[in-house]
């Protein structure tokens, strides 16, 4: 299954759901993140 998570703050707003990101991946399912440009930069 994919999942896509998005967010439009910093990383405030993207580190509530990379927990749940990281677990979901565990199991196997397909993680996508929409965010700004900005944002997706500094979290690489």
């Amino acid at each position: 299954m994919r999942f896509l998570f998005s967010f439009t703050g910093g990383t405030g707003h993207f580190l509530p759901t990379a927990v749940f990101a990281r677990a979901l991946a565990r199991r196997g399912h397909e993680i996508h993140y929409a965010c700004t440009v900005v944002s997706a930069l500094a979290l690489r």
